[in-house]
């Protein structure tokens, strides 16, 4: 489904607000959806561990309480320092309309429960909830989006459809697990803060090194070329999706063989990997080779430039094939600090590299930033790897 969403959606709402609006779209959806990860924080990981190993249905409300608690406090104390940004970055109405009706989204994470789903291994249902809040966003694309001037609600209605899924899921966990809002201590709530700071380091830096380039572009060239590499991150994206699908389903896996031993762990990761390899090797052969209509299917503006960037970004999907088993071994192998560091440091390198780039090739140097910092992660965590291995020896 997540897979399903943009390829629904991308074509027709180029075609339908037009290449420029759907670049101010895209730069307002990536500023707010990194205010979003700063409410999450870390708990995607550590309300996940906590819920996992509980067993009181009183403490799991207390748990779930203490961090949607924590979340709104996080959200209420960075709102002004936003309303701030989207000041600075709105230059008419239409745009400010649009940053401000973004804040949905942010909003929306207090309630997003998906990590609680799955703490509590309600995994069939957090895909089916998920499942109704695309649908729901889906569908009020179609119905409400049907001239330039709809753009500002956009992203509204993504942050509607986080909220549906949200709303259900506090539904479904309080028929399932009796699940109560409790009072919160200051002490809770801080003690939430201390637990997931690694993992909330490491989440910020992911995802400005995933994003950082549409809002860059918007700032150095224009809104309309931000659009038109927006049209590229979704391909590239949806390219690599099998790279987290694979590390999501092993990484339970790896994890309890390291404990056992490495070597076994390492070889389960070589004769699984090798169906991951091939199936990309296919996909970088039929984006190559359907190039053309891949990007009119998007869009019939640009094309000859929207192939040559879709062409370079093949490149980067290719140091991808190196970088997802690396460090899906050095994650089971609980490297947090060095995954910090690197997450971290990826987009800072990213943001100077694209500033020089892009600056002096234009939309094309977007790609070019995407590749070296493929490059870079592919660099450390070969470097880390080797580190590892040769402190074991």
């Amino acid at each position: 489904m997540g897979l399903l969403v943009p390829i629904l959606l991308v074509p027709y709402l180029v075609s339908t607000v037009g290449i420029k609006n759907f670049g101010i779209s895209s730069v307002a959806f990536s500023v707010s959806f990194f205010y979003a990860m700063i409410v999450d924080y870390g708990f995607y990981i550590t309300g996940v561990n906590k819920l996992a190993a509980e067993k009181n249905p009183n403490r799991v409300s207390a748990i779930i309480t203490n961090i949607i608690y924590t979340k709104t406090l996080i959200f209420l104390s960075l709102l002004p320092i936003f309303l701030i940004i989207y000041y600075f970055l709105a230059s008419d109405d239409l745009e400010w309309y649009v940053y401000i009706l973004s804040l949905c989204i942010p909003l929306a994470s207090i309630l997003n429960l998906s990590w609680a789903l799955q703490g509590l291994h309600q995994i069939k249902a957090w895909s089916l909830l998920t499942i109704l809040g695309q649908v729901f966003y889906i569908v009020m694309i179609f119905l409400f989006i049907n001239v330039p001037s709809d753009v500002k609600i956009v992203n509204l209605l993504y942050g509607l459809g986080l909220l549906v899924s949200g709303g259900a899921s506090i539904v479904y966990l309080s028929k399932k697990f009796i699940f109560k809002f409790r009072r919160s201590s200051r002490i809770a709530i801080i003690e939430e803060l201390k637990g997931g700071y690694h993992f909330f380091l490491s989440n910020i830096g992911n995802y400005t090194s995933l994003y950082f380039l549409s809002p860059l572009i918007g700032f150095l060239i224009s809104y309309e070329m931000a659009g038109i590499y927006a049209i590229i991150e979704k391909i590239y994206n949806i390219a690599r999706r099998p790279f987290a699908i694979y590390q999501t389903f092993m990484l339970p896996k790896i994890s309890q063989q390291v404990q056992v031993s490495k070597e076994a762990a390492k070889q389960t990761i070589k004769k699984t990997y090798i169906f991951v390899t091939i199936f990309i090797i296919v996909e970088l052969i039929a984006i190559a080779v359907f190039n053309r209509y891949i990007i009119e299917y998007f869009t019939s503006l640009n094309v000859d430039l929207l192939r040559r960037m879709l062409l370079f970004s093949l490149i980067g999907i290719s140091i991808v094939i190196i970088n997802c088993p690396l460090s899906l071994y050095l994650i089971a192998m609980d490297r947090k600090r060095e995954m910090m560091k690197i997450s971290l440091l990826a987009p800072l390198f990213g943001i100077i590299v694209g500033f020089i780039l892009i600056s002096n090739f234009g939309s094309i140097g977007s790609i070019f930033t995407l590749i070296l910092l493929e490059l870079f992660y592919a660099v450390y965590l070969f470097i880390e790897t080797a580190k590892l291995e040769s402190s074991r020896k």
